[in-house]
């Protein structure tokens, strides 16, 4: 559920990177699919995570096979089923206009994102879970925002994204993990999830005020206040 959320959004920011055009159908991944996707995680909130392994298919109608799959497993494959040629048709739109090398190198970014995002997330505690997809979501707040102000000022969006850095430490740590190098530690995991957070949560707020700053001082204009007319 979440890779299908961030991924058509993210490849739909890329179309438009290279298009200066984002063209939406009637029912689209950064619209009506976001909403789905954030009506499922309401939906757990209030009902509790137990939704999720409801079996809601009935044998007598769609088979044992069938009625063995849960709510949560539906999810997943009715939205990358969605996903997927969402994604394929921004790619298409996207090479339309551009090479596949620079295609590829807008995507790589997502590609290290989510290596190292699914990496952690397979050994982080389960109490430590939340932190994390605000960590993540910080990050990709980040990288799209950054692919959207990079085609507003004609500037390259690089492949490499710095502030993945600490997260790519902790999928480190995951990795070391899962083939027994190291054994799990929640003190480590807590220390590097704190430095990411710090790293995202730092570097999201001088963006964004280095932004506003640029914008006002072009403008004229001053953030958060109306200045008098000036009197000829």
């Amino acid at each position: 559920v979440y890779f299908a959320g961030y991924f058509v959004f993210y490849m739909a920011t890329l179309e438009e990177f290279f298009t200066s055009s984002l063209l939406l159908g009637v029912i689209n991944g950064p619209n009506e699919g976001l909403l789905i996707i954030q009506a499922f995680f309401l939906s757990a909130a209030v009902f509790g995570a137990d939704i999720w392994l409801a079996r809601l298919l009935p044998a007598d109608v769609f088979g044992t096979w069938a009625a063995q799959l849960t709510t949560g497993q539906l999810v997943v494959f009715f939205g990358m089923c969605a996903a997927g040629p969402t994604a394929i048709a921004n790619c298409y739109n996207a090479l339309r206009v551009a090479s596949l090398r620079n295609v590829v190198k807008a995507a790589v970014p997502l590609a290290f994102f989510t290596a190292y995002a699914y990496l952690w997330a397979a050994v982080v505690p389960p109490n430590r879970f939340v932190p994390l997809l605000w960590v993540l979501g910080l990050a990709f707040f980040y990288m799209v925002s950054r692919m959207i102000v990079s085609h507003l000022t004609h500037a390259t969006y690089p492949w490499f994204i710095a502030v993945l850095a600490p997260i790519a430490l902790g999928a480190l740590y995951a990795s070391l993990v899962l083939v027994g190098v190291v054994a799990p530690n929640d003190l480590t995991n807590d220390v590097l999830l704190g430095v990411a957070m710090v790293t995202v949560c730092w570097t999201n707020a001088r963006r964004v005020h280095c932004i506003t700053r640029q914008i006002c001082a072009h403008l004229g204009i001053k953030c958060f206040r109306i200045t008098p007319r000036k009197t000829p």
